[in-house]
């Protein structure tokens, strides 16, 4: 697993390190957690039946992800999210570089 958790409290936990499954870098900026977090809990039917799949991208790394997922033609849905969470719609590709 990626995410190392240290004991604060007794009740209270917190992220220690978030490593990015590729590079193996810190996803850690600032103090937050910035990596791209993908999660599938595979199901019947699928080839991967009764497995679990986790992954971490650094954001360097989620950028080559990206590029490689359009080079031939696919894309990923980017939308802006305000401060108070809300989404606000996809976001203009030449602002994203």
């Amino acid at each position: 697993m990626t995410v190392e958790w240290i004991d604060v409290e007794e009740a209270v936990k917190k992220i220690a390190d978030v490593i990015c499954n590729r590079c193996g870098k810190s996803c850690i900026s600032l103090g937050s957690v910035e990596a791209l977090h993908c999660h599938e809990e595979w199901g019947y039917g699928s080839h991967r039946d009764l497995s679990m799949w986790d992954l971490h991208l650094c954001e360097s790394c989620s950028e080559e992800f990206k590029e490689w997922v359009e080079k031939d033609g696919g894309s990923i849905d980017i939308s802006e999210i305000t401060l108070d969470g809300n989404v606000i719609g996809e976001k203009d590709e030449a602002l994203v570089e």
